[in-house]
């Protein structure tokens, strides 16, 4: 049996993400081990109220991928954040705390259920797969990858694998592939081209968590969400890129959309009206026309 935890990173704090980490940490206490990681620098103020299990910064990711967080510099002022986050992603995983454990589950803080945490994962925990991720799609195909003109890979990669990872489960031997393969010059680009595509270029297995495609397993179609990578940016599903499915929490506002063990994302709790009305206006412009991701 496969010995697995939760990482669940935040770089913020509220009452309402307290409620959800507390939930969390009681419904699944009995089936995974979870460890909230707050992502802080030297000198920004901890957040008032959160006792992490343990914290990651960029030197933390920096001493695991030196050549990988170097371009993340270079590129710093062109808003390259999001592509280069599983720079913190893998401080966690090969944290000292964590040294036990055979694969990791990583989750974002905007990452919700309908349901229950310790039934999710007792039934997650059977799912076969080095990475289980959802809307996983070949690049050649659709939607496309907004980032996918800045992709460096090696020569014999023809159709890369991109996904969202927002919550996500690596075995320990892909995570240790991954390190090794970044710290090479044939790699570079979005992590969530990256991950993946490192991940069946190795030879590990790639699999979807639920929705549907061509890497759902039949007995999880539409299972925890419903369709396929098209609905990565769509009203249609519980679970996408965007846009947001609720403004608080389960623990606070039980969710009325999907059957039992849906996962949502994203969750975008202490948003004022004038910003919920200004997502709701970028997320019209951005249906109608979508850039890709």
């Amino acid at each position: 049996m496969s010995r697995d935890c939760l990482i669940l990173l935040t770089h913020i704090w509220s009452p309402g993400l307290a409620r959800h980490v507390e939930r969390l940490k009681r419904e699944a206490s009995g089936t995974i081990d979870v460890f909230l990681v707050l992502h802080t620098e030297p000198g920004r103020p901890v957040p008032a109220g959160i006792a992490p299990d343990f914290t990651v910064s960029m030197s933390d990711g920096e001493r695991i991928f030196p050549a990988r967080s170097a371009r993340f510099r270079e590129h710093s002022r062109k808003g390259s954040w999001a592509t280069y986050i599983d720079t913190l992603w893998f401080a966690a995983f090969l944290h000292d705390r964590l040294a036990g454990y055979d694969r990791f589950w990583f989750m974002e803080y905007d990452v919700d259920l309908k349901g229950n945490w310790g039934r999710f994962f007792t039934t997650a925990s059977a799912y076969e797969g080095d990475l289980l991720a959802t809307r996983l799609r070949r690049l050649n195909g659709s939607p496309p990858l907004a980032h996918a003109s800045k992709l460096r890979m090696p020569a014999g990669i023809t159709d890369p694998v991109a996904g969202l990872l927002c919550i996500s489960r690596l075995s320990r031997p892909l995570v240790e592939a991954y390190v090794e393969a970044m710290a090479g010059p044939d790699w570079d680009g979005h992590l969530e081209a990256m991950i993946p595509t490192r991940a069946e270029f190795a030879g590990f297995s790639v699999a979807e968590i639920g929705g549907e495609g061509s890497f759902t397993p039949p007995e999880r179609l539409n299972r925890h969400y419903a369709g396929g990578p098209h609905e990565s940016s769509s009203f249609r599903t519980t679970f996408s890129f965007r846009p947001p499915h609720a403004y608080r929490y389960f623990a606070e506002r039980p969710f009325r959309a999907g059957k039992r063990d849906t996962l949502y994302h994203p969750v975008k709790t202490d948003v004022p009206l004038r910003q919920r009305l200004r997502f709701l206006e970028q997320d019209f412009r951005f249906l109608i026309h979508p850039p890709g991701r």
